[in-house]
């Protein structure tokens, strides 16, 4: 048997990242939030992208620079997403 690249998980679900940014302190980053930036602020097309891939169960996984970028969007609008 072989296996392929998109049966092994190689980054991050969604859930994971916004998890991370509130463990990081964004507390008030969701979901929501994070379909807002990869969707409207960096125009990700999932079918045609560098950050990321469908796997066979055709969940999304983003990579870890991926990752980074939302990191530091949350550090650039940190009034959005930190605890008053």
């Amino acid at each position: 048997m072989t296996i392929k690249l998109t049966d092994v998980k190689n980054g991050y679900y969604a859930s994971e990242i916004v998890s991370e940014m509130v463990r990081l302190g964004y507390v008030r980053f969701s979901k929501q939030s994070f379909i807002s930036f990869w969707r409207d602020e960096m125009k990700i097309d999932k079918n045609n992208t560098q950050y990321g891939y469908e796997m066979h169960n055709k969940r999304f996984v983003w990579t870890e620079n991926f990752l980074e970028l939302v990191k530091t969007y949350c550090s650039e609008n940190k009034d959005l997403f930190e605890e008053e």
